[in-house]
């Protein structure tokens, strides 16, 4: 047999091997994880749609992995003059196996976390080495008998995996064909709203940071001097000092942050959820864009882009999720998703989570650098640096504002503080000086629920925490100075807030509540700080505020309209008449709930003047926490003040029955 033989046959037996493996094994396994997740917040075609997609992906994926390892065979035959081809198939047997090997354990690592609620992380790089040592043993003792099975299973497997990839071909192609009028629809709309720019009207920036916890920051209170920049702002601001996330975790918060609708209106409140067809047209930016308003969405998290809760088309400057270049899978995703959007697929998500769950957890060892990093113990930037900094991401907006047109409407979505808590040379080893919990690896073994125990390394994750913090502040206050410098910070209304915090106690570390259904105030107690035009001197809001009051508030003070479908308030009475809101403001976690279904589960929380109600919908129970004398909520007055939690409990029972 010729080497151009070996080479076809080389392409051949490694695309059905891994085509086999990754649409008949791995995403089977993973899909039974999610189906339940995917249930509540899409349709049964939705779901065809993205399974379709998915495994369109990993043929591609197998195609890729089958046309390097021919090119590597070819390589060898032509300079060793040899069949090299024989060694390239017993390598990819090796690999195989090792993965097979190695998704069995994750898998069954993740279920039983998710089942028993254990919160068991194992070490990818050990798994790594010990399934390729398997691996290698069981196919120098069994080489031959194993190599046959292989072969006989994987030529029938693969026509099952030719029909399947042919159909979802089919079912992908069929829907293109349906949305390819969208594109063309909203660059019509896009130039007919920039033509009908008024000048008469401030610029609005609204700058969001991820996970940022008031608890942990100096401006209210916190011990550690964490944003001395966002101090020194804050002195010519409006600073709100009871200001309330709507959830505690990222997808439904930003919605809200938007739309000014509860997360139990909108109904995007799952990780993966996003607005139906009908609503995504009611937000901040598709109403400033049609009162002559140019808008932009500079976005550094996935979670919480346009592309992913579908307010895309209300931005007329939206560019992909911010990651550095060295992350270059990231900028792929980057690549694919306007596509995949524009089929109303969810499935980038589920690319970006396959991917990602590939590239970290599986083969690390196979990656030269990670391997150096192992082995030496000398880690790599993309074990001591996050992929979306708040430097770029702030880079990316002054590229903006240097052609932007008044007015403007500016969102900029900032990764950071965020874990993994991973600042600048400048300011790590601020807080803890020990060389520890300082990777991206070292921390990753931790999050959820912990075991008291576990305490002080739950202390030393929230050094690292604020160092993030300080980071943020001081890359926010380079900003504010270019936004000085270019004349834009006289001209704008500067509105600086959060979509969650951060949690590091309780025994709950993070965010998003989880199975507890956390709504402590380290996760929901954020900051909110609105600087006006020319404004030189500070004022301390007393009265409660929440995320669905911030689009209210600007379409108040710009003397616009506020839609009846937004539940918010305007703040403006608040911050000109030393208003105090009597209106009870809400968080929710309904992450566990159908979408098109009723509300059974999950945890609501009430704030109304200094009293704060934690209702746990399922258990019919409640905990009530007088704010005003207990911030840290360790004593629970529900027993004895029955008067104030039963009316507080009628207020969240009549927010579940509206909803329901």
């Amino acid at each position: 047999m010729d080497s151009s033989s070996y080479n076809i046959n080389a392409f051949s037996y490694i695309l059905k091997v891994w085509s086999c493996i990754l649409i008949l094994i791995l995403l089977p396994l993973d899909f039974l994880f999610r189906i339940d997740a995917f249930l509540q917040y899409l349709s049964p075609i939705d779901v065809v749609l993205d399974t379709s997609v998915m495994i369109i992906f990993l043929f591609l994926i197998s195609l890729i992995i089958a046309i390097l390892a021919a090119g590597i065979s070819f390589a060898g035959n032509f300079v060793l003059k040899g069949k090299i081809t024989s060694v390239v198939f017993w390598i990819n047997n090796v690999v195989a196996l090792a993965f097979t090997l190695q998704l069995l354990v994750l898998m069954s690592n993740k279920w039983a976390n998710n089942v028993f609620q254990f919160n068991y992380k194992i070490n990818y790089d050990v798994l790594t080495i010990i399934v390729l040592g398997i691996a290698f043993v069981v196919l120098v003792i069994f080489k031959d008998k194993i190599d046959k099975k292989i072969k006989n299973e994987v030529k029938k497997l693969f026509k099952i995996v030719i029909v399947i990839t042919l159909i979802s071909i089919a079912l992908v192609t069929g829907k293109a064909l349906t949305v390819s009028k969208n594109q063309s629809e909203n660059k019509k709309i896009t130039k007919s709203y920039l033509n009908n720019i008024k000048s008469k009207y401030p610029n609005v920036i609204l700058i969001t940071f991820d996970a940022l916890t008031a608890n942990d920051m100096s401006l209210y209170g916190y011990q550690r001097n964490t944003t001395p920049y966002i101090d020194a702002f804050a002195k010519e601001s409006y600073v709100f000092d009871n200001m309330y996330a709507n959830c505690n975790f990222t997808t439904p918060s930003v919605i809200s942050i938007l739309t000014g609708k509860y997360p139990s209106t909108h109904r995007a409140f799952q990780l993966y959820a996003f607005l139906e067809d009908n609503k995504k047209e009611e937000n901040i930016g598709n109403l400033l864009r049609k009162n002559g308003y140019q808008t932009a969405a500079i976005i550094s998290n996935t979670k919480a882009h346009p592309w992913h809760n579908r307010t895309y088309g209300s931005f007329d400057f939206l560019p992909p999720p911010i990651f550095k270049k060295e992350h270059r899978f990231r900028l792929f995703f980057n690549i694919i998703t306007p596509y995949l959007v524009q089929l109303r697929s969810n499935s980038h998500i589920w690319v970006e989570d396959i991917m990602t769950f590939l590239l970290d957890s599986y083969f690390q060892m196979l990656n030269p650098r990670r391997a150096f990093s192992f082995f030496t113990g000398k880690e790599n930037s993309r074990q001591t640096e996050i992929a979306n900094p708040s430097e770029l991401t702030f880079k990316i907006a002054n590229d903006y504002l240097r052609s932007a047109k008044s007015p403007f409407f500016l969102w900029i979505h900032v990764f950071p503080p965020h874990g993994p808590y991973l600042p600048s040379r400048r300011f790590k080893y601020t807080f803890l000086k020990e060389k520890t919990l300082d990777t991206r690896g070292a921390q990753s073994h931790y999050g959820g629920r912990y075991e008291r125990e576990l305490q002080p390394i739950i202390d030393k994750l929230r050094d690292r925490y604020d160092e993030m913090i300080l980071d943020t502040d001081y890359e926010f206050h380079k900003f504010l100075a270019s936004l000085k410098k270019s004349g834009y910070f006289g001209s704008s209304i500067i509105m600086v807030s959060s979509d969650h915090g951060e949690a590091f106690e309780k025994e709950f570390f993070g965010h998003g509540g989880g199975d507890c259904s956390y709504l402590y105030q380290p996760l929901i107690y954020i900051p909110l700080i609105i600087h006006m035009p020319n404004q030189k001197q500070g004022k301390r809001i007393t009265s409660n505020a929440e995320q669905i009051d911030i689009v209210p508030t600007i379409l108040d003070v710009l003397v616009l309209n506020i839609p009846d479908w937004m539940e918010g308030e305007s703040l403006r009475k608040a911050m000109e008449e030393n208003y105090i809101s009597s209106k009870p403001k809400f968080s929710m976690d309904l992450s566990t709930n159908n979408i098109n279904g009723s509300i059974k589960e999950g945890s609501i929380a009430v704030m109304q003047d200094r009293y704060k109600f934690i209702y746990y919908i399922k258990d019919n129970r409640g905990e009530l926490y007088d704010l005003a004398k207990d911030k840290k909520e360790n004593n629970n007055l529900a027993d004895l003040k029955p008067d104030i939690a039963a009316y507080l409990k009628k207020l969240v029972l009549q927010k579940i029955k509206d909803i329901n």
